[in-house]
This record gives structure tokens, C-alpha cells and sequence, in this order.
């Protein structure tokens, strides 16, 4: 599986699925984060620190990245949509990151 982060939106072909994290509740950090940093309260890295502790342990996210994964099992190609612009700070990489944790882990457990 090949897993791509794109503010493109849209994906053709069969085997490709596409994934918006910004039209997804579960995925993207949780408003009051996204209001903090936005708000210049917390910088990116502590912004960066809090959204993956939520993927960790937020049940609402789990159970958004199991439903990735299981598409994972189903696709050659996920492709993860935002609306942030390419190379600026976005919570699409983070999710990315962790998707291929999960996916290594998967692997080595067999």
C-alpha cells in the first residue's frame, strides 16, 4: 500500500481511495487544539506533541485510523486530503506518520 498526503482533491482509478482529514470529525485534531494554535497559544511543535498523543488515545481517532487501515487492506493507494496547502504545517503528515507506525507494527506482529 502506498500511502500519500495531497492537498489534491480528487484520486482516479479503482484501486486508489481518497481521504480528507478536514471533512472527517475523528481525524483531525480536536477544535479546541486547532483554536489554540491557531490563536498563536501553542506553537506547531507543542501543537504537533498534543495531535499525536489525541491519535493515541482519543477513542473517536482509533477508531477512524482502524477504519484506514482496514481500507488499507482493500486498496493499493490512500491518499490523505486537506485543505492546507503542500509543505505547510498540516495535520494530514502527522496522521501519515502514524498510519505507517500502525502498518509496520502490523507487520513485524506477523
Amino acid at each position: 500500500m502506498v500511502l500519500e498526503s495531497s492537498s489534491r482533491d480528487s484520486i482516479h482509478g479503482e484501486s486508489n481511495v481518497s481521504i480528507s482529514t478536514s471533512g472527517r470529525e475523528n481525524l483531525p485534531p480536536k477544535p479546541d487544539l486547532l483554536k489554540a494554535h491557531r490563536a498563536s497559544i501553542i506553537d506547531w511543535p507543542e501543537s504537533v506533541k498534543r495531535f499525536k498523543l489525541q491519535l493515541k488515545t482519543s477513542e473517536e481517532s482509533i477508531a477512524a485510523m482502524k477504519e484506514i487501515l482496514e481500507l488499507s487492506k482493500k486498496t493499493e493507494n490512500i491518499t490523505l486530503l486537506c485543505y492546507e496547502k503542500e509543505g505547510e504545517n498540516c495535520d494530514r503528515q502527522i496522521v501519515k506518520e502514524r498510519l505507517v507506525s500502525l502498518l509496520r507494527r502490523k507487520k513485524e506482529s506477523r
